[in-house]
């Protein structure tokens, strides 16, 4: 669920027209690589590339939360 709230909110934040596959595939790189061990993450990415069948998006800059 996480996942496509921050999906969602990323879609609103870009451009008309932005490709939602796109969206989501950042997404799922971006909330989950933080997460895993070094040997891990080629696996992820590749696994990422089988399912949507493009390369590696671009990182999105986020901006610091306040609090």
């Amino acid at each position: 669920m996480s996942v496509l709230r921050t999906a969602g909110k990323q879609k609103r934040s870009e451009a008309p027209g932005t490709d939602e596959e796109f969206i989501l595939r950042r997404t799922l790189r971006d909330m989950n690589m933080s997460k895993f061990v070094t040997e891990d993450i080629d696996l992820f990415k590749d696994l990422l590339e089988d399912i949507f069948s493009v390369k590696d998006p671009p990182k999105k800059e986020y901006k610091a939360e306040q609090t």
